[in-house]
Formats: C-alpha cells, structure tokens, sequence
C-alpha cells in the first residue's frame, strides 16, 4: 500500500469517528430505539462510515467496488422482503398479531447497515485491495473493533468482529452488493438483538440461518438458475 493510501485511510476514520463521538457523547439519545418505540436518529452513528466513504469516493476520487443493487434491484429488494416476513412471521406465530413493528425494525437495521457497510465493505475494503484477502479482512477487524469500544465489548467480542469481517468481507468480494452485505451485518445485529420480545432467541437464529443460506446458495447458482430459466422461457415462447 502506498503511503497515499493510508493517509486517505486515517481521513475516512476521522469522520467515521468523528460522527460517532457525536453520537455517544453528545447526543446519547441517539440509542433509543426498540421495537416499540421506533426512533431514526440511530442513523446518524451509522452516517459516520457512510459519510467518510462518501467524501472519499466522490471528493477525492477514491473506488468503491460494491453497488447498492449489484444483483439487480428486484433480486436484493426480494431478500430485504425476505427477512422482515421471516421475523415478522415468527412473531405472528407467537403473538397471534402481525406486528408491523418487527417489519420496520428490521427494515431499519438493514437501512442502518447499509450506511455502515458503504464505508467499512465498500470504501475501505476496495483501498485495501492491494492487499490479500486475510490481511485484508484481518486489518479491518482491527480498525472496526474499535470503532465498536464505546458498546463496552470484551475481547472476546472482537472474535465476532473478526468473524464479521472475514464473513462479509467474502460476500462483499463475492457479490459486490452493498445490499447483501448490509443484509449480512444486520442478520448479526437482529441476532444479538434483545429489542423483539415477541420472538425467541432460537427463531432468531433459525431466521438468520435462513436468510444467510438462501443468500449463499443465490450467489453460487443463482446465476446459472436465471440463465436457464431464461433460456427455457425462450424455448417456450
């Protein structure tokens, strides 16, 4: 990496940082959020990479390799769907009530993840791609732990972190869409979530697992299926 680079690094921190501290420290109500009382001021802690990839990108002429819908829009519209009527439907199956809630809390965090994953898999990710991919993956785990150091995580949280980078990393490289990536990100959050009471821990999972899968198996064939499917709808035709 040259010494350029870096210092273009340093600058997307600052702000990422920058917009944080904000955040935490001046405007702490900033966290309020639950599925019941629903608040869009968090995206503003999310603004931060958001923000710093964006002055990158288009005031210093920096790349960005993912794109917003990559796959084409019906495609990651589809998965966006897919995961508010999974937890929306584990929650009706619980409550007996459709919570629109749920829906809008999980349409909020991909929202909010996406904010986040322009700057960490978009942004930063390309500027090292000079690199290989796990020193890649592994140097953005470092920069995004403490990022993450004001939510009091532990070390072993930063297996997570790693986890993280290296999981999304690979989807962010695989598929450069910034809306499976942002979907993957919130799959961890909606996890570890304890704001959606009406459903348990283990349909939490169980919803992760689903959309997490349904997500891998569409880049490995999906691909393939569609140019089949086309292909056979021109033979029909």
């Amino acid at each position: 990496m040259t010494r350029k680079a870096i210092l273009y690094i340093i600058l997307y921190y600052f702000i990422a940082m920058t917009f944080k501290y904000v955040a935490v420290y001046i405007y702490p109500d900033i966290f309020l959020v639950s599925a019941e009382e629903y608040d869009f001021t968090p995206l503003f802690l999310g603004a931060g990479p958001l923000v710093g990839g964006l002055v990158l990108v288009y005031v210093f002429n920096r790349k960005n390799d993912i794109r917003l819908f990559k796959t084409g829009i019906v495609d990651s519209l589809s998965f966006v769907f897919l995961v508010m009527l999974i937890f929306t439907g584990f929650s009706y199956y619980n409550t007996g009530q459709i919570n629109f809630s749920i829906a809008k809390y999980v349409l909020f965090s991909i929202i909010y993840s996406a904010f986040e994953e322009y700057g960490w898999r978009g942004y930063l990710q390309t500027e090292l791609k000079p690199l290989n991919k796990v020193l890649k993956y592994f140097i953005i785990s470092i920069i995004w732990f403490f990022w993450h150091l004001e939510f009091d995580i532990t070390w072993y949280g930063y297996l997570v972190i790693l986890l993280g980078s290296f999981g999304m990393g690979y989807v962010a490289d695989k598929s450069k869409s910034l809306t499976y990536v942002a979907i993957f990100h919130s799959l961890v959050n909606l996890g570890l979530t304890t704001d959606m009471n009406s459903i348990t821990q283990k349909q939490k999972l169980i919803g992760v697992c689903i959309v997490a899968i349904a997500i891998i198996l569409n880049m490995r064939f999906g691909r393939v299926i569609k140019i089949k499917l086309k292909t056979l709808l021109l033979k029909v035709s």
